[in-house]
């Protein structure tokens, strides 16, 4: 596909930092072509993001179209589903920008639409505009080939050793049988996937030690997801928390809190390899942030319909921290934020 041309016509008063990823997402992840129609529904504050995916569509020849959540009347949730499937009728890409307040019911409701109508669908929960730049400073292309580099030293490892500066120290034994899934950037018609991508998940047999959460959670503790100046520690033996540390009391009962709403809420549901090139450290966007090279935690949420656990839960409490070092079998994978491949 050939570049686009410049300058860069946009409505957002020209923008130029949104150009690239825009270009990475609506050409790269999604695969839009000429004659295409891509579906772009935000939420408000998003505007100036969902616009500049539909410039670059637009600039691609395809068809786009804008919707704000701010600006229609959704009807009851049990109809949420119809209106989605009217909207993506003809379209064969979309994207969901909405903030982590937003309606659970209408995400799912794109979910399920994806998958009738084969639709390329990309999910953008939680995105500032720092996000959406920072996520997707690397082609999905190059993610892909890490994923897969990263994801052939993980194959078949039996145990994971990770440290870093802030004080994580944890011991990871693996089943025989791990399955470790992709979380990657480039979607298939029919398939969604959570945007950024430069993920590997897999549940693991047992975790000892200590996890500190310097970066950012998918929760929001004392009011905000944003670790960087609240740093958690959890102590964790046989896969279960023990100890819940934070020097913020709000902060800390919050997250005691949470991970006694629910049971097995207080158990490793799964862990994730950040192994997107792009992602250089935390941002206090866990969507981001967990794309990062490194090593993040999962409570409660064991995803088993992938997974095939023999438990899980209704929520998750996903946490990231700042990247360290990593040995798999006794190997150096990653030294200092930076795979050894």
């Amino acid at each position: 596909m050939s570049s686009p041309r410049q300058p860069w016509p946009s409505k957002t008063g020209n923008n130029f930092a949104l150009v690239s990823p825009a270009i990475r997402i609506v050409s790269g992840s999604l695969g839009l072509v000429f004659g295409e129609r891509l579906v772009v529904f935000c939420d408000r504050s998003r505007v100036p993001l969902a616009q500049a995916l539909v410039d670059v569509a637009e600039e691609f020849k395809a068809r786009s179209q804008l919707v704000v959540l701010e600006e229609v009347t959704l009807p009851s949730e049990d109809k949420l589903l119809d209106y989605v499937l009217s909207l993506l009728a003809d379209a064969q890409a979309s994207v969901l920008l909405l903030g982590t307040e937003h309606s659970r019911p209408l995400r799912q409701a794109f979910v399920e639409a994806t998958e009738q109508l084969r639709v390329r669908h990309a999910h953008m929960i939680g995105l500032s505009q720092r996000g959406f730049v920072e996520g997707f400073a690397a082609d999905a292309s190059r993610v892909a080939d890490m994923l897969q580099a990263v994801g052939r030293r993980l194959a078949g490892a039996r145990k994971l050793s990770y440290s870093t500066p802030a004080g994580t120290q944890l011991e990871i034994g693996m089943p025989t049988d791990a399955r470790w899934t992709e979380r990657g950037q480039l979607i298939r018609p029919g398939k969604f996937s959570n945007l950024p991508g430069g993920q590997l998940n897999a549940l693991c047999e047992a975790v000892d030690g200590v996890y500190v959460a310097d970066g950012s959670s998918n929760v929001a503790f004392a009011g905000s997801g944003d670790l960087r100046s609240n740093p958690v520690s959890f102590t964790v033996v046989s896969g279960v928390v023990e100890r819940v540390a934070c020097s913020n009391e709000a902060v800390k009962k919050d997250v005691e809190a949470f991970l006694g709403s629910e049971e097995h809420m207080n158990r490793v549901g799964h862990l994730v390899i950040g192994a997107n090139p792009g992602v250089l450290g935390p941002i206090g966007e866990v969507m981001v942030d967990a794309c990062a090279p490194g090593l993040q935690i999962v409570f409660g949420f064991t995803n088993r319909t992938v997974t095939g656990a023999s438990w899980t839960t209704q929520a998750s409490l996903a946490l990231a921290g700042s990247s360290g070092d990593l040995d798999v079998d006794r190997a150096a994978l990653l030294r200092g934020g930076r795979f050894a491949l």
